[in-house]
């Protein structure tokens, strides 16, 4: 967090949200309330929000899936690194996280990602979402 802050300076805004509160990342409060909360970008106060990055717990430098605790990986397992250079989170992790809150745009996501995703991806996002919740509306979707 110091580093993000530090390279951010004063061009941007850093909030954290975590379990429904709002606040402000600055010397007052320097990190995050928790290590799975999102931190919120933006310019000024009477700016939009630009950008929203989730944050993930690590268990001894390997990455925890905040949905499903017990699967603890190598980040370079469970993310991929776009020509940009830059990681993202595999995508049927990323539709898990989604099927929490199974909000219209959720469910869109998963129609345009499904027909997309390898068959060993298909079957880890049907086992995470039935472990999750075993009556789950997308468990239909996911065949």
């Amino acid at each position: 967090m110091p580093a993000l802050r530090e390279h951010v300076g004063d061009r941007w805004q850093l909030w954290n949200i975590a379990d429904g509160s709002l606040r402000p990342l600055t010397d007052r409060w320097p990190e995050p309330v928790a290590p799975d909360s999102q931190i919120w970008v933006r310019r000024d106060a009477e700016s939009p929000w630009v950008l929203d990055m989730p944050m993930t717990p690590d268990r001894d430098g390997l990455w925890v899936n905040k949905r499903w605790p017990e699967d603890v990986r190598p980040v370079e397992e469970v993310t991929w690194v776009a020509a940009d250079g830059i990681r993202y989170l595999n995508p049927e992790i990323t539709l898990l996280f989604k099927a929490r809150l199974d909000r219209p745009k959720d469910k869109r996501d998963l129609d345009r990602t499904w027909p997309l995703l390898h068959e060993d991806q298909r079957g880890w996002l049907r086992d995470a979402v039935r472990r999750m919740d075993g009556e789950h509306a997308w468990l239909d979707r996911l065949g």
